[in-house]
């Protein structure tokens, strides 16, 4: 036994190899290249860093806006002073009348 390849064996190869080539070449065309890569990797980075900013001023500004209630409800609550809150009526005056004069010695007659 020989070990050849026959001229018909090798175009089958050849033909076969061709198609196979334009195939992967198809798929080629399909793949993303390292800059499709790394432009999607910028923007997924620039998507979470955007995010984390709307988190970081969401969290801020929960925090201030309770603070503020907190001291709302605080100042809202605190019990007021009688004297501060009702205006002060004016004092009571009472007038004693003078003492009556001493009635005058009796005279004899």
């Amino acid at each position: 036994m020989a070990d050849y390849v026959t001229h018909a064996e090798f175009q089958d190869f050849r033909h076969e190899t061709g198609e196979r080539f334009a195939r992967i070449e198809t798929r080629l065309e399909q793949t993303a290249t390292k800059e499709d890569v790394s432009a999607v990797k910028a923007e997924i980075h620039r998507g979470i860093v955007e995010t984390q900013r709307w988190m970081i001023a969401t969290v801020v500004g929960l925090f201030i806006g309770f603070g503020g209630l907190f001291m709302a409800m605080t100042n809202a609550l605190k019990p007021v002073s009688h004297q501060a809150a009702a205006p002060s009526q004016p004092p009571i005056i009472i007038n004693v009348p003078a003492a009556a004069p001493p009635a005058p010695p009796a005279t004899p007659q």
